[in-house]
């Protein structure tokens, strides 16, 4: 991973995910080189993910973020661990930390079959060095929709990278 991450007070992102982070570190190195061979024009890989932002996929999404190897068109929240709202927020508070202009998108708030679960109290909120960020806009669109455009309109191949249950990605099938 080449890009630069951001250092806030002299600590780096999130000092308590930092164990994700050294767990996701090696997956950088085999991933990359295998999306290397399904390069657009522009050398770079497209790529969606669906995520419930907790502490892992943050780390997931700032991996990719910071590699000069992935274009990430848009980050897609849903219901896991987490209410559809606080994912929601997490992600916007990550893209907005992060300081890129990708796209969050809210998605399912329920699963399509089975109860609805949601994590602890205690994981409901990444914590981020030196003070809450500046959010990234919100958006319209449902993800699903959102999803299914880009999709249809891009002319190069879209890696969907589902981190969360698969309710927007079966909702898109």
């Amino acid at each position: 991973c080449r890009r630069r991450l951001p250092v806030h007070s002299g600590t780096p992102f999130f000092p308590e995910t930092v164990l994700y982070v050294i767990a996701l570190a090696p997956l950088c190195s085999v991933i990359i080189p295998l999306m290397e061979k399904r390069k657009d024009v522009n050398g770079m890989r497209k790529i969606i993910m669906d995520c419930d932002t907790g502490g892992d996929d943050a780390s997931a999404i700032t991996l990719v973020t910071a590699s000069s190897k992935l274009e990430l068109l848009g980050v897609c929240t849903v219901l896991g661990n987490l209410p559809l709202e606080l994912t929601y927020r997490n992600t916007r508070e990550l893209i907005g930390y992060l300081g890129t202009d990708t796209p969050v998108l809210k998605g399912s708030s329920a699963p399509l079959l089975r109860q609805r679960w949601v994590g602890s109290e205690r994981d409901r909120h990444l914590p981020f060095p030196g003070g809450l960020p500046g959010m990234c806009p919100e958006t319209e669109k449902d993800a699903v929709s959102w999803m299914a455009e880009t999709l249809q309109k891009s002319e190069e191949k879209v890696t969907l990278i589902p981190l969360a249950p698969l309710t927007n990605i079966a909702k898109l099938m």
